[in-house]
């Protein structure tokens, strides 16, 4: 009998911690993300920051860092020239007070071909690998989808 009244207790327990948890909130951090090259001009316009002309391509990183018991996402751009050589770096963190696990690593340069995972859950976002710049209005499609896939299952819906 004392068994039973264990059970019953933890699933009641269960029960309560269900009720009272809220989903993280969908979120999508390329969504708005600017990645584009002018052939004209020759410039890159890398999200944060435009390269200078002639810049051969530009990386984009955001993850989650802490600093004094704050969570940030640290976004971080970058040009460089043919050789891979740094030119230019820009940098800024945004505070979050979400739980999800941001780990964003693309790369895009002239001539380059789209070779990129992505992964999408309620507690984190994925992007790993080379994008070209014509498509990554498709990748941002893809990724959102992915997104909407995720939050507009039934389990998910508050």
């Amino acid at each position: 009998m004392g068994q039973i009244y264990k059970i019953d207790a933890f699933a009641i327990v269960a029960l309560i911690c269900c009720i009272y948890t809220v989903p993280t909130v969908g979120f999508n951090y390329i969504e708005n993300m600017v990645l584009s090259y002018d052939n004209d001009t020759q410039i890159w316009q890398c999200d944060l920051m435009t390269c200078s002309k002639g810049m051969f391509g530009c990386n984009i990183q955001l993850h989650n860092t802490y600093s004094n018991s704050s969570k940030y996402i640290q976004h971080i751009t970058t040009c460089y020239d043919s050789n891979f050589n740094i030119y230019a770096s820009a940098s800024r963190l945004t505070p979050t007070d979400g739980n999800e696990t941001v780990s964003i690593n693309i790369y895009s340069y002239l001539g380059c071909y789209t070779v990129a995972s992505t992964g999408y859950s309620r507690s984190s976002q994925t992007i790993n690998g080379t994008v070209s710049v014509q498509d990554w209005p498709m990748f941002q499609n893809i990724t959102q989808q992915m997104v909407d896939d995720i939050e507009n299952q039934p389990w998910y819906l508050e």
